[in-house]
């Protein structure tokens, strides 16, 4: 029985990453048609740091999907109207904020652009606020269909959302220049809102009801504290475009593509395991560190089996339809937007390492400490992005700043949610990487080295075939279980 539902959750978390990867797929080929249309330029500029701004709403609505689940499984018909009460407050924070941001940070942030680059982010900042408020809507909607185990319904929706925007930039974009950007931004959160919420009364309606003022508040303090860990790693995005604009003109925009890039794997990754597991922690987990960290270490070497093939893939597949579908950039930015994505590839196993601990920290609801543990990790990242600008690092060092202080964030996370078990449980993860994740990168870099595909397609997936072929082999020698559980789960194999 025990080992069934380990199946179904391996099964479920595999198929929301599917889906997310489907979602994500959408957002790079729009992250592809806006640099097809409009290049690198100030212009850009402007507009991705908006978009870096809008993300931070996002993400607190991401973290929705899984701080609000405990309060749901708990008792859905009196939390449910206390938590809309709260998004409800939150969305007009928000609305406030993005007034606030653009009339007294974007003059500040973008000062080392020209003006267009100015009124351009402030002028998405405007357009973008719906989708921001939106974005909220869909995380509570999201985390009620994750109670329900309706993981592939949610993660759809947001698919959804993604093709409309591909349908409202090409629409908009011809007559509104790049604020059609945001504005196809807009209409696809809407549409995933309304697949959500369709979705949900469908299957069994909405908690609703009319909740006391003062204890919405109090969850909206929660929430806003709950979403810190998430959006910490956003502020670091944010930061560091915003310190990327102070190299070049242009350069703000290569480090958004590159983590456009990571955002995908990420989604494949990180984001299943959250949605799949918040409410399995929520109703099950005895609060044990011991328990947790069984946890965290099982659902790290699941996602570090295929981070390597994942970030080969983006290595080696990427440039070559890259190059040609970006016409509008020459190869060597193209050639710079993969470089950098690869030095910001370990974030991907940085989050999956905080991201099972973190929920143990959500579901103690420890959001003080971890809104501390946040703000700390951001403080050093805008330190140490100020010494790699001072000292004239380019988009490069900029990058590997972002690498180290997802390092820091992730081992803060751990050490939350764990206590003292943190030093056992890291000995696991690094276990994991040298069992599971440098055989991987030897094999596709061996690869890489003899095929020499140099950002050419047909090459690449050359390469990325030997090197998935060596790596298959060697897991089937070496790691034989692991495989066949990850296939059973994808469903290539009977259970």
């Amino acid at each position: 029985m025990a080992a069934s539902v380990q199946r179904h959750r391996l099964h479920a978390t595999v198929v929301t990453g599917l889906s997310q990867a489907l979602a994500l797929l959408g957002v790079v080929l729009l992250g592809a048609l806006i640099a097809a249309r409009f290049g690198s330029n100030a212009r850009t500029d402007g507009f991705f740091f908006a978009n870096s701004i809008y993300a931070i709403v996002l993400f607190v609505g991401q973290s929705l999907r899984t701080t609000t689940v405990p309060a749901l499984v708990e008792d859905p018909s009196r939390n449910g109207p206390q938590l809309a009460g709260a998004v409800a407050i939150l969305s007009v924070a928000a609305a406030g904020a993005f007034a606030v941001l653009a009339f007294a940070v974007v003059p500040i942030a973008t000062a080392d652009l020209p003006p267009v680059g100015r009124v351009t982010a402030q002028e998405s900042l405007a357009i973008l606020w719906p989708a921001a408020v939106l974005q909220l809507a869909n995380g509570l909607v999201a985390a009620l269909l994750a109670t329900r185990e309706q993981y592939t319904a949610a993660a759809m929706a947001y698919a959804i959302g993604v093709t409309a925007s591909i349908g409202v930039f090409l629409a908009a974009t011809p007559a509104l220049g790049i604020d059609g950007v945001p504005l196809a931004l807009v209409g696809g959160t809407m549409t995933t809102f309304v697949v959500l919420l369709t979705t949900a009364m469908r299957g069994g309606g909405l908690p609703l009801g009319r909740p006391a003022a003062a204890a919405s508040l109090h969850r909206a303090r929660q929430l806003l504290l709950g979403a810190s860990g998430l959006v910490a790693a956003q502020v670091l995005v944010t930061s560091s475009v915003a310190f990327a604009a102070t190299i070049a003109v242009g350069a703000a925009t290569v480090y958004s593509y590159a983590v456009i890039a990571i955002s995908a794997l990420l989604a494949a990754t990180v984001t299943p395991v959250n949605v799949v597991f918040a409410p399995v922690i929520a109703r099950e987990w005895d609060r044990t560190a011991e328990s947790l960290g069984r946890a965290a270490t099982r659902t790290f070497r699941a996602g570090a089996l295929i981070s390597a093939p994942a970030v080969a893939a983006l290595v080696l597949l990427g440039p070559g339809p890259a190059k040609t579908l970006l016409s509008s950039l020459d190869a060597a930015t193209v050639d710079e937007v993969f470089v950098v994505a690869l030095i910001l590839s370990p974030v991907v196993l940085t989050t999956l390492a905080a991201s099972i601990p973190e929920l143990g920290v959500l579901t103690r609801q420890r959001f003080g400490a971890l809104a501390l543990v946040a703000g700390g990790v951001v403080i050093v990242h805008l330190a140490l992005n100020g010494i790699v600008v001072a000292a004239g690092g380019g988009l490069r060092w900029v990058a590997a700043a972002a690498t180290v202080t997802s390092l820091l964030l992730g081992a803060s996370m751990l050490t939350l949610g764990v206590g003292r078990q943190a030093a056992a449980v890291a000995g696991r993860y690094g276990r994991a990487l040298v069992e599971l994740v440098l055989p991987g990168v030897a094999s596709f870099a061996a690869a890489a080295l003899i095929v020499s595909p140099h950002g050419r397609l047909v090459p690449g997936a050359a390469a990325w075939l030997l090197g998935a072929l060596g790596y298959a082999g060697w897991l089937w020698i070496r790691r034989r279980g692991e495989l066949l559980e990850l296939a059973s789960a994808v469903g290539l194999r009977a259970s």
